[in-house]
C-alpha cells in the first residue's frame, strides 16, 4: 500500500451533503479550553495514584484525555483531506514519531537507573517493560504476562505506558479508516460509525469483564478501552458537518463556503 490512502476531490467540488468539510471551521480558530481539560485530566489521574481516596474517580480522566485525542487526531485528519485531497500516512506516522519518540526514550533512560539506585523492586520485568514502552505494545505485553494494574504491591516502573500503547495503535490504524469513511460515507454516517464503534468498545468491556475478578485485560484492551477515542472521533465528524448540534447550518443553508479552508490548528499531543 502507498501512502495516498485516500484521494478526495477538493470540498467545494464534492457533492452537497457529503463530506463538504471545507471551510467548517473557518470561525473555530484554535479551542483553548481543549488543553486546559487535558490538563485537568492528566491532574486527576495523577491525584488518583497519589492519594486514591481523595479522587476515586480520578482514573476516568484517562477517558477524558482519550475523548480530546480521538477528537484532536480525526480532526487533523479530516484537514489534511480537505487541503491536500488525500491523507499521507508516511507523513502522519513521522510527525507522530518525531512528537513522541524523543521523550519517551529519555524517560526509559533516565527512569531505569533511577529505579535501580531507589529500589530493585522496580525492575522486575524491567525487560518487557522496556520493549512494551519503546514498541508502543505494553497494554498486550502487560495482558499476556498476566500483570495487574490494579496491584499496589507488584508496583511496575512503566505501568502508565498502557494508555499511550493504546493510543499509538489507534494512531497506526485510524488514518485508513478515516480515508475509506469519507470516501464512502457522508459526515452524518461517519458520526454514526464512530458511535457505533465506540458502543461495541464499550460492550466487550462489559461483557469480558467479570465483577470481584481483576479487570486489567479490560482495563488494558484497545479492543475494550477504545471507546473515548471514537467518542472523540464522533464528535470531530460532527463538528465537520453542517446542520448537525455542533455544526448548524448557516447563511444559505449550505454549512459552507467555498475553498478549502481549515486553519484551526489541531495539535494531537
Amino acid at each position: 500500500m502507498g501512502t495516498q490512502v485516500a484521494e478526495a476531490r477538493p470540498a467545494s467540488a464534492r457533492q452537497p451533503g457529503r463530506g463538504r468539510t471545507a471551510g467548517l471551521l473557518a470561525d473555530a480558530g484554535r479551542i483553548e479550553g481543549l488543553d486546559g481539560l487535558r490538563a485537568l485530566a492528566v491532574a486527576a489521574v495523577l491525584v488518583y495514584h497519589l492519594r486514591p481516596a481523595s479522587l476515586p474517580g480520578g482514573f476516568l480522566g484517562v477517558d477524558v484525555f482519550f475523548v480530546v485525542s480521538g477528537f484532536l487526531i480525526t480532526t487533523l485528519l479530516l484537514r489534511e483531506i480537505a487541503t491536500r485531497g488525500r491523507i499521507d500516512l508516511a507523513r502522519f506516522w513521522l510527525r507522530r514519531a518525531r512528537r513522541l519518540l524523543p521523550p519517551l526514550l529519555a524517560v526509559v533512560v533516565l527512569s531505569v537507573p533511577l529505579a535501580w539506585l531507589a529500589s530493585t523492586d522496580l525492575l522486575v520485568g524491567i525487560g518487557r517493560q522496556v520493549l512494551g514502552a519503546v514498541t508502543f505494545s505494553s497494554n498486550w505485553l502487560e495482558i499476556g504476562a498476566g500483570s495487574s494494574y490494579f496491584d499496589a504491591t507488584a508496583p511496575q516502573l512503566f505501568v502508565n505506558f498502557w494508555s499511550l500503547a493504546v493510543e499509538e495503535q489507534f494512531y497506526l490504524l485510524w488514518p485508513a479508516a478515516v480515508a475509506a469513511l469519507v470516501a464512502a460515507a457522508g459526515g452524518r454516517r461517519r458520526t454514526r460509525v464512530a458511535l457505533v464503534l465506540a458502543a461495541v468498545s464499550a460492550a466487550f468491556m462489559a461483557v469480558l469483564h467479570t465483577p470481584g475478578e481483576d479487570a486489567t485485560r479490560v482495563y488494558y484492551g484497545t479492543d475494550t478501552h477504545l471507546f473515548g477515542l471514537m467518542i472523540g472521533a464522533a464528535l470531530a465528524f460532527a463538528f465537520a458537518t453542517p446542520g448537525t448540534a455542533l455544526r448548524p447550518r448557516r447563511g444559505d443553508g449550505a454549512g459552507a463556503t467555498s475553498g478549502p479552508r481549515w486553519p484551526w490548528r489541531a495539535s494531537p499531543r
